[in-house]
């Protein structure tokens, strides 16, 4: 972003940088986008907005141990910045 990069720059189907926070789990990431423009309720391809993503993929399989992580974090600042489903 602080070289110019589009915070809302569709990428493979249509998900921004806010929806691939969403579905794994990264809040903090989610607030940065969210404070430097980001649409909350941009939707990707198929109709899904970050929040849907997230409400839809509550743990998705990761490299930690036990291979899921919580999105409600993420529910919670998006809900913050005004996204619907």
């Amino acid at each position: 972003l602080e070289e110019g990069a589009k915070v809302d720059m569709p990428g493979l189907g249509g998900r921004t940088a806010l929806h691939v926070a969403a579905a794994f789990a990264k809040p903090m990431i989610a607030e940065v986008l969210l404070q430097a423009g980001a649409a909350p309720n941009h939707r990707d391809d198929r109709g899904l907005t970050p929040l849907r993503v997230a409400l839809r993929h509550p743990a998705v399989t990761s490299r930690e141990p036990s291979g899921v992580v919580d999105t409600g974090a993420v529910v919670e600042v998006l809900e913050r910045f005004g996204a619907i489903e």
